[in-house]
């Protein structure tokens, strides 16, 4: 039987959906994980102006 390989599309789908499931009904969880991101890498969150979903 030959084992079928996926393809990288589909591992990213699967990674957004699991990460979409995660923080959908949990927000507190999201901007806690984004704070421990933001301290690890010494980012600095964006302005409010600054942000664009376009």
């Amino acid at each position: 039987m030959k084992t079928k390989k996926k393809s990288i599309l589909q591992i990213l789908r699967e990674i957004r959906d699991k990460q979409s499931e995660k923080y959908f009904n949990n927000p507190a969880l999201l901007k806690k994980d984004l704070e421990k991101i933001r301290k690890k890498y010494h980012l600095k969150p964006q302005k409010e102006e600054e942000v664009s979903f376009a």
